[in-house]
C-alpha cells in the first residue's frame, strides 16, 4: 500500500489505512446489515405487491388466492 501521509498530514484515511481490521468496524457492518436488509425485503415486497395490483387494474381481472381450491390459474388443477 503506497504512504498516504505524503498526501498531507491530517489525512484521515492515512490513519485509518495502517490500523487495518478493527472488531468495531464489524460491529458497525452488523448493525447497518440488521436495519438494510428487512428494509430492503420490504420495499422489495411492496413494490411488487403494488406492481401486481396495478397490472390488475390495466387488465380489467381480480387477483385469486393461490391457496382458493376453485382458483382456474392454479397449475396444479387436474379436473381435466
Amino acid at each position: 500500500m503506497p504512504d498516504l501521509t505524503a498526501l498531507g498530514p491530517h489525512l484521515p484515511m492515512a490513519d485509518a489505512a495502517r490500523e487495518g481490521f478493527r472488531p468495531m468496524n464489524l460491529v458497525v457492518l452488523a448493525i447497518v446489515l440488521v436495519i438494510a436488509v428487512p428494509a430492503l425485503q420490504w420495499v422489495r415486497r411492496r413494490a411488487s405487491q403494488r406492481r401486481i395490483e396495478r397490472w390488475s387494474r390495466e387488465e380489467g381481472w381480480t387477483p385469486t388466492d393461490p391457496n382458493d381450491p376453485n382458483n382456474p390459474d392454479d397449475p396444479s388443477d387436474r379436473r381435466g
